[in-house]
């Protein structure tokens, strides 16, 4: 009785062992240990970043290429020279896509704007836009104004409907050279160039 205990009492421990182990009462193999995920090597780490620094540089190539900046940009830089005074831009405003012209019919395939102080104190604003060939403006218009246009104290210079080969557009660079304004009232003439870093 005592021999026959123990040999049930051997059999139940075999069978929680079995189980303990996810085993089956078939002999089957105990299970194979899964493959762990392997930290990257120094040269596949070093092959990634050189990796992501070429596509950084394409980038940067992409973007200082002849394509216009897509969406609205604020800030940049530039300069306005009207005869012999260079006034600084402050401010530079640019949106070089296309969309529809609120007035005038067609639509306007880019515009930039700029602000400044000139040597008299004066606040200043440029204006530039061209238009399709469906727009009363067709071409380029080019607008100067000097003053509290807020106000209505002040002066304009302005060329409407110019050739488009008066205005470069390239990448986010807007500029114009020997461009000859005249004032709103047609009792002034000023010689004229810009360019405007979107």
């Amino acid at each position: 009785m005592e021999i026959m205990k123990l040999f049930s009492m051997g059999v139940v421990s075999t069978v929680a062992l079995l189980m303990s182990t996810g085993c089956s009462g078939g002999g089957d193999a105990a299970p194979t240990a899964q493959p762990t995920a392997q930290a990257p090597s120094a040269a596949a780490q070093d092959s990634a970043t050189s990796d992501a620094e070429s596509d950084e540089a394409e980038t940067a190539k992409e973007t200082t290429s002849d394509t216009p900046a897509e969406g609205p940009t604020s800030g940049g830089s530039g300069t306005l020279t009207m005869d012999s005074e260079v006034i600084e831009f402050a401010t530079v405003l640019c949106y070089l896509q296309e969309q529809d012209s609120a007035g005038g019919g067609g639509k306007i395939l880019y515009t930039a704007q700029a602000t400044g102080v000139n040597a008299e104190g004066e606040d200043l604003m440029i204006d530039v836009s061209r238009y399709d060939e469906d727009s009363m403006f067709a071409g380029d218009s080019i607008e100067v104004v000097i003053g509290d246009y807020i106000n209505d104290d002040s002066v304009s210079y302005s060329l409407m409907g110019g050739e488009e080969k008066n205005v470069s557009v390239k990448g986010s660079t807007v500029s114009a050279s020997g461009l000859e304004l005249t004032s709103d009232d047609m009792s002034d003439t000023v010689t004229a160039s810009f360019e405007m870093n979107c």
